[in-house]
């Protein structure tokens, strides 16, 4: 007996770029805040000079820079979170 019932091929949906962060309002920022290439990003912007928790300095800094400037903030991040290339399989949020 031959199966003639082929399964389809494995699908897969995501979110890439900018649209991943702005799926809701506001972002998740604990768990922006969380993720290493956002807290490089906000260093590289505003340099912790207080040393204080990356994550903690990451989620201040990224509040006040979103409430000056929106979602250019976002889309600044997302910018420069593809030139970096380094995570691969992720989106700016860490999410595989």
């Amino acid at each position: 007996m031959t199966d003639d019932t082929a399964k389809p091929p494995t699908q897969s949906v995501g979110v890439q770029g900018f649209e991943a962060l702005s799926a809701t309002p506001s972002p998740n920022w604990p768990a922006l805040a969380a993720y290493p290439p956002f807290q490089a990003f906000v260093e590289e912007l505003e340099p912790n000079l207080q040393a204080i928790n990356s994550a903690q300095y990451a989620m201040e800094r990224g509040r006040a820079a979103y409430g000056a400037k929106g979602e250019e903030f976002l889309r600044e991040y997302v910018a420069w979170w593809e030139r970096k290339g380094h995570w691969r399989g992720e989106d700016p949020l860490g999410r595989r």
